[in-house]
């Protein structure tokens, strides 16, 4: 919720509900892995780690 003075253009943010800045969060969290997966074939440390994550991901599946 943005709150604003009487006569003037200026916005502030007033209020922003919890849940939404965590949804947003997610969102700019999901958006970074994405930019790093696809930069890997880029970087070969990148690569290496990003493949070492991905075992460890399907370990932990297999495991829960």
């Amino acid at each position: 919720m943005y709150a604003r003075h009487p006569g003037s253009s200026a916005r502030s943010l007033h209020y922003l509900d919890p849940q939404l800045q965590q949804e947003l969060d997610d969102l700019e969290h999901k958006r970074r892995w994405t930019e790093i997966f696809e930069s890997r074939h880029n970087n070969v440390a990148l690569n290496e780690l990003c493949t070492q994550v991905e075992v460890l991901y399907e370990l932990i599946k297999k495991h829960t």
